[in-house]
């Protein structure tokens, strides 16, 4: 399997969480938000609820000479940085297994990365989530650290989006 494979697994197992956590979404794969590309942006409530968006990154092999986490550090801290000039509600974090070798990366990144996941006026909070495949292949989507809602005055931004794009996945009554 390719990387762009593995990712793409990794994207659509998050867009099932995000499916089952939100009401009537419109999920969008690989947008363009506010002029930022994101991997997955969902606006809930058929297009006109809280936006979602996922930047995703794929796990780094292991570098031996580094700490097992390491590489995995640097990518969190990129990601988290470009999310901290994105408006959304929520925003998330998402690492995919490179290989079917990786295990769930724990908690330890709820605690090393606590402070930053928060805004700095602590209302809001970004996910840290991690998808790998189980032993029989099929890959499982771990939230870490749950979104807390951010202050965002994006409903215009959505009504602009949704009038624009053609979802790539919603919810047909």
């Amino acid at each position: 399997m390719t990387e762009q494979q593995q990712l793409a697994r990794g994207k659509n197992i998050m867009l099932d969480l995000l499916e089952k956590r939100l009401s009537v979404p419109k999920i969008y794969l690989d947008a363009k938000w506010q002029g930022h590309p994101v991997d997955i942006l969902a606006i809930d409530r058929d297009g006109s609820g809280d936006v979602h968006i996922v930047l995703a990154y794929l796990r780094p092999l292991l570098d031996r000479d580094l700490p097992a986490t390491h590489a995995d550090r640097k990518e969190i801290e990129r990601v988290l940085e470009v999310l901290s000039h994105i408006d959304a509600q929520y925003k998330y974090v998402l690492g995919v297994a490179s290989t079917s070798h990786w295990s769930a990366f724990g908690t330890a990144p709820a605690a090393e990365f606590e402070s930053q996941t928060f805004s700095p006026d602590g209302l809001g909070r970004t996910a840290l989530a991690f998808a790998a495949p189980d032993k029989e292949g099929t890959m499982k989507v771990n939230l870490v650290t749950f979104p807390e809602r951010f202050r965002a005055f994006v409903g215009a931004s959505a009504d602009e989006f949704v009038k624009t794009h053609p979802a790539d996945w919603e919810m047909r009554a």
